[in-house]
């Protein structure tokens, strides 16, 4: 019988870029209940790292990061805290390659990333050219799968769909009509 009940742990980082900017991304760790309970038990002796290191647990455990690709958000969504920050500038590929690059470190021995989310801070296809770089660059040098968060950036998503690139797409519609959504 194997137990699907999933749980998982995300640890969250502050970049300060080279012009001061701020932005955030999230390393996520998911993995089954007997992994979580373990890792419970070992972490009331301090060793719930130390646990992650042996082979039997590490294949278990998925890890994903989430990235930001703007500084601030130009789309404003009331429902989304990136709204709060007001827009800047779009991060370069280096500035984002950068990012996954930081929170790869922060894996375990012998981990591998399984997966990219573009849905940090900003609206990704609003840096479409940035975010389809890192995406494709991820892939054929690491095999690294990317999936991109937005709220529906009409001509970026053709394109995306018109060149067949290798993403996931996600559109958070966050509204069940178009009047709200309109708002």
């Amino acid at each position: 019988i194997e137990d699907r009940t999933t749980f998982g742990h995300v640890s969250k980082f502050a970049f300060s870029l080279e012009d001061k900017a701020t932005i955030e991304g999230l390393l996520i760790a998911t993995f089954p209940s007997w992994v979580y309970y373990l890792r419970r038990s070992a972490g009331m002796v301090k060793q719930d790292r130390s646990l992650e290191r042996l082979s039997l647990v590490r294949r278990r455990i998925h890890y994903d990061v989430c990235v930001s690709t703007q500084v601030g958000c130009a789309v404003n969504c009331p429902f989304c805290a990136s709204s709060l920050l007001p827009f800047s500038r779009n991060l370069t590929l280096e500035e984002m390659l950068a990012q996954i690059e930081t929170l790869r470190r922060e894996l375990p021995p012998r981990a591998r990333l399984q997966r990219i989310y573009y849905s940090g801070i900003g609206e990704p296809l609003l840096n479409v050219e940035a975010v389809v770089e890192t995406a494709r660059y991820l892939l054929a040098r690491h095999y690294i799968p990317s999936t991109i968060n937005t709220s529906g950036i009409i001509p970026a998503m053709e394109k995306i769909m018109s060149e067949r690139l290798p993403v996931n797409l996600i559109v958070s519609i966050h509204a069940p009509n178009n009047e709200l959504r309109r708002r």
